[in-house]
């Protein structure tokens, strides 16, 4: 795993006021479980410190350090409700990463195959829903951040639907 053996990992914790660094032996942030692998980077199911709140983790390979400074560029500008917030990130000598809050859900590919297998088509009002969520998020990064960003990914796999109908666009990189 990448977080075994003794030792200390940087964390920089982000918040709206200000930026501190924060050092955390490997107790503190324990990788649970990958959760998906693409060609970038790793994403893990975590927690994090004595109340054990889960987060994701985000290891980039390191080839991908570019992806990596841009995603973190992104996720630490946005506030918007549909945009993983960044908690952290990760600057080891075995790698970087980025520490981001848990998103609860299922994916709109996962969302559409059991749809198709079940034979049971998605409501109009859901299309709808959705459409206006994801529109919003983009019309958000696109002109609402400091930075206009371009998200060069918008795919199935990428749009989680939480279990309250919150849609969350992730993978920035």
């Amino acid at each position: 795993s990448f977080f075994t053996g003794t030792g200390l990992i940087l964390l920089r914790f982000f918040s709206s006021m200000y930026h501190s660094f924060v050092l955390f032996d490997h107790q503190s942030l324990r990788l649970e479980t990958k959760r998906w692998e693409g060609g970038q980077a790793q994403v893990f199911y975590a927690e994090l410190g004595e109340q054990r709140e889960p987060v994701a983790v985000k290891i980039f390979r390191p080839e991908f350090l570019l992806s990596y400074q841009q995603e973190r560029a992104v996720l630490a500008q946005s506030e918007h409700v549909s945009i993983p917030k960044l908690r952290g990130i990760i600057e080891d000598c075995r790698g970087i990463g980025l520490v981001l809050d848990y998103v609860v859900g299922s994916t709109l590919f996962d969302i559409l195959n059991t749809a198709k297998r079940l034979k049971k088509p998605i409501s109009i009002i859901q299309v709808c829903n959705t459409a206006w969520a994801l529109f919003s998020v983009l019309a958000y990064v696109h002109t609402g951040m400091r930075q206009a960003v371009i998200h060069a990914d918008i795919s199935p796999d990428n749009i989680v639907i939480t279990p309250s109908g919150t849609l969350t666009l992730l993978d920035f990189a």
